[in-house]
């Protein structure tokens, strides 16, 4: 099967700073011919590449979370948790920057559905009851 037509130029890619993690992506969705990528089914729809949001991940989520925490340019969305800000600091606390993403995209992302964290900040009692260390999975570091 022939890879996708936009592989070489997808600037979803330039964003990733883990190349075995980008080629994963590459391997899943362009080298089989992006028939299953939302970036390649939006461009394709007729809109063209200017509505492709940059930060559109082949599988129609987005990366936009895992620059919140790091030092990049990046963007905070509605549909973010409206905590993740406050947890950055213990996302920072990994020197690798997989294992901090990993923590903003799977619980910050969506509104922080499923975050410990959240439900601890939204229940009021804000500073006293917050752990430091508490990771979003109720787990502690």
């Amino acid at each position: 099967m022939a890879a996708c037509e936009f592989k070489e130029k997808c600037p979803i890619f330039k964003r990733f700073r883990h190349e075995g993690i980008k080629n994963l992506w590459i391997s899943r969705y362009c080298d089989t011919g992006g028939d299953n990528c939302k970036r390649k089914e939006l461009r394709t729809s007729g809109k063209g590449a200017l509505e492709v949001p940059v930060s559109l991940l082949p599988n129609g989520r987005y990366l936009d979370i895992l620059e919140v925490f790091g030092e990049n340019d990046g963007v905070k969305l509605e549909d973010d948790c409206r905590h993740a800000l406050n947890c950055s600091a213990l996302f920072n606390r990994f020197i690798d920057p997989d294992s901090r993403n990993f923590w903003g995209a799977r619980y910050c992302f969506r509104k922080g559905e499923g975050c410990r964290r959240k439900e601890i900040l939204d229940s009021g009692d804000e500073a006293l009851s917050l752990p430091e260390n508490l990771l979003p999975n109720g787990l502690c570091l």
